[in-house]
């Protein structure tokens, strides 16, 4: 998949950018540690992978404290690229596990997920690719968060393809979230 890919410019935080390359995948594994390890103790959590299949990191939420973070780091270190691009299957399973999928209350009340993608939805449900899936995976996550409000903020890996790019913007910004290129 595109996750092996390489992209050729990394920043950081102080603005330098860095030339190289580097695989996307080792990009979204960087931010996804920067991200665990800026969690503050007592945070609910939980980290889902997709490629070809959805792998979630724990089976429900996680409460944030240096052992959950320390085996977070660790499953993160582990990720393989693996194929497509099952953004609808992985949505699907976060606001199920929210307790959102079947109009329930979850015990933990979520109000942010974060959808860290090099890529448009191109396998998984429903199955299809360009134009028709991104609708479809929008039209679900419309009814999905309804009633919630749960805010979605989207990150495209550099290098990303335009359209991969804009549905991910659209993705955010219909549900009160910002988009991030990194």
């Amino acid at each position: 998949g595109s996750m092996l890919n390489d992209s050729v410019v990394r920043e950081k935080p102080n603005g330098q950018k860095i030339y190289g390359k580097f695989n996307r995948i080792d990009l979204v594994k960087r931010q996804l540690e920067r991200s665990i390890r800026s969690l503050e103790d007592g945070y609910h959590f939980n980290i889902v992978a997709f490629g070809e299949t959805v792998q979630p990191w724990q089976k429900e939420m996680t409460t944030s404290s240096d052992k959950t973070r320390y085996a977070a780091l660790k499953w993160v270190k582990k990720l393989k690229p693996k194929g497509s691009t099952t953004i609808n299957g992985a949505l699907h399973w976060a606001f199920g596990r929210m307790g959102f999928g079947d109009g329930t209350v979850a015990a933990i009340d979520a109000d942010t997920l974060v959808v860290l993608s090099d890529g448009s939805p191109t396998d998984g449900w429903p199955v299809g690719r360009g134009k028709e899936a991104q609708e479809a995976v929008l039209e679900n996550v419309r009814r999905w968060n309804r009633h919630h409000s749960i805010v979605i903020h989207t990150v495209a890996m550099r290098g990303a393809a335009d359209s991969a790019v804009d549905f991910l913007q659209r993705l955010a910004k219909e549900h009160g979230g910002q988009m991030a290129v990194r």
